[in-house]
């Protein structure tokens, strides 16, 4: 009799012991965080990329990216350090205290450092920007651009791009170096530089682009000791891109069109004819088709369709 239950006692402790050994296994192959479902994903302060309102509700680019693909993989995200900066996010996310970072462009240095998603989420350019109304800087006059104190976020890759197409064009700048995105287009509008430097990520408000070169595709990163959690981040973006293969344009036009404070750039030329336009308080005549409804056609007498609006848009825009 003491034999037998002795028997049934190892018998259970094997199950038991079998059981919590599989469990462990199947724990060790998930993805950090998998067990709980919640990555940990850096959400530093970058208008249209990373933004949350008054009321905290978040929104941008990289967030709405991050709702799409957790919908399909049943996880969620914890967004945080939106008081850091990228470059801070970055070290955060080597250190281990973040499982993943986005927006971040392929250089060596940081191939070495995390692994990049297969497959870009979307495609920055480097631009240069002034205050809208700058008459002083000139886009393609080059002279008019030497000397300029220059605004740049510290650690980021477009400084280094606009230095070299400074030296291939022959002028010379001051960069001043801020932390955060917020900080930046401050010291642009309250005048402490001339311009800034940054990617097309960030949403331009009150500001004329004067440049845009180096685009570049942008990848989501993960600590280099993450390989399964990169290997699911990748089963994702796929099945996105095969849902919805249209959805970094969307995501673009959404968040990145040009705002209603003064982003048409003109050259001099433009400026001086407007100018007179404005001064004379003459009123431009447009010849327009009644018979091509939706894009052109009079209800009670006044011009409807897509090609007025786009008049009135421009009237609006360049104050003619």
């Amino acid at each position: 009799m003491m034999k037998k239950r002795t028997k049934d006692l190892f018998r259970r402790f094997a199950l038991v012991f079998t059981a919590a050994v599989m469990f462990a296994i199947y724990i060790s192959a998930l993805p950090m965080n998998a067990a709980e479902d919640k990555i940990r994903v850096g959400f530093f302060e970058f208008s249209g990329y990373h933004e949350i309102s008054d009321e905290g509700v978040r929104s941008g680019y990289d967030y709405d990216f991050f709702q799409k693909i957790g919908v399909l993989d049943d996880w969620t995200f914890d967004y945080l350090y939106y008081d850091l900066s990228y470059s801070d996010n970055l070290e955060m996310l080597e250190k281990g205290e973040l499982d993943v970072v986005t927006s971040a462009s392929k250089t060596p240095e940081r191939e070495k450092l995390f692994l990049f998603s297969d497959e870009p989420i979307g495609t920055n350019s480097t631009i240069f920007t002034v205050k809208a109304g700058n008459m002083n800087v000139v886009a393609g006059d080059y002279s008019t651009y030497n000397g300029l104190k220059i605004g740049m976020l510290e650690g980021n890759s477009k400084n280094d791009n606009f230095k070299n197409f400074s030296e291939s064009h022959g002028f010379t700048y001051e960069p001043i170096y801020y932390k955060t995105e917020d900080e930046l287009s401050d010291a642009l509008q309250t005048g402490s530089v001339d311009g800034i430097v940054s990617g097309s990520l960030r949403a331009l408000h009150n500001e004329w682009l004067i440049e845009s070169m180096d685009a570049s595709d942008f990848y989501v990163v993960v600590n280099k000791n993450a390989p399964q959690l990169m290997e699911r981040i990748n089963k994702a973006i796929h099945e996105l891109d095969l849902k919805e293969p249209d959805w970094r344009n969307l995501l673009n036009r959404k968040y990145y069109s040009l705002d209603s404070e003064g982003s048409v750039m003109f050259n001099a030329e433009e400026r001086n004819y407007l100018s007179e336009l404005i001064s004379s308080g003459r009123k431009l005549k447009v010849l327009m088709n009644p018979d091509m409804a939706p894009y052109s056609y009079f209800d009670k007498g006044e011009a409807k369709g897509i090609f007025p609006a786009i008049f009135r848009t421009f009237a609006d825009k360049s104050g003619i």
